[in-house]
């Protein structure tokens, strides 16, 4: 459908490493001041551990990874900071993500011309899903914390993302700390949306509004449908 518009080729983004497998759950775009007009959010998997080993640094691996949410409610009950250091999955699922957000990253680039300045990385956390043996897809991942790269640009300087529930760093949430210095210096800021209990992954729904003359239809596509339609 895509192609068919003629407007311009997709880029076409693997996303098969992801157990959901939309490519939002790594890669967002917002408004910024700069020569683009915007910039991407990237999930760094790599930044999610450094900020957990700045705390164990600190002294504070003991205290729980999820901060705010009842143990009952987190798939790793009783798991701490050093531990998530130390948990197999999440581990592994750091490698998973890594490999796959660069390799997206370098069709980004080279399909786009998107440089270093253009892209925005925000903390993540991603755990190895344990899937049955024989499933078609193994080694597939879900962020373990809410995604702050899967939110939603309102388009008026605003960025909807899930709250972090992440340990907290002189009286702020972590990740949320680490996310909003990122995107300080574009002109779009950070309202943190409460999802936890309700939705792991596309709590949200864009609305656009496309007219039958839209130049997304520039290749003709709109008088032969109007052509089938009299037909």
């Amino acid at each position: 459908m895509l192609e068919a518009q003629g407007y311009q080729q997709p880029i076409a983004v693997d996303t098969s490493w992801l157990g959901v497998g939309h490519i939002d759950e790594f890669l967002s775009f917002v408004p910024a001041r700069n020569d683009r007009g915007w910039v991407a959010v990237v999930a760094d998997p790599d930044l999610g551990r450094k900020l957990l080993e700045d705390l164990v640094d600190k002294s504070r691996g003991g205290e729980p990874l999820v901060r705010g949410i009842a143990p009952q409610g987190t798939t790793k009950p009783g798991l701490t900071v050093a531990g998530a250091l130390r948990d197999p999955s999440l581990t592994r699922g750091t490698e998973i993500a890594r490999k796959g957000i660069e390799s997206a990253l370098r069709t980004l680039r080279r399909e786009s011309g998107l440089t270093e300045r253009h892209i925005i990385r925000v903390p993540a956390l991603f755990e190895k899903l344990d899937l049955p043996a024989g499933y078609p897809r193994q080694d597939v991942v879900a962020n373990y914390l809410p995604g702050a790269a899967n939110g939603v640009s309102t388009g008026t300087g605003v960025y909807l993302a899930p709250r972090q529930h992440s340990p907290l760093n002189d009286g702020r949430d972590t990740f949320e700390q680490a996310a909003e210095k990122a995107l300080s210096g574009t002109g779009t800021r950070i309202s943190w949306v409460e999802d936890w209990d309700y939705s792991h992954h596309r709590g949200t729904v864009g609305r656009n509004r496309v007219g039958i003359a839209a130049w997304a239809w520039e290749s003709g596509l709109a008088s032969t449908e109007q052509a089938h339609r009299r037909g």
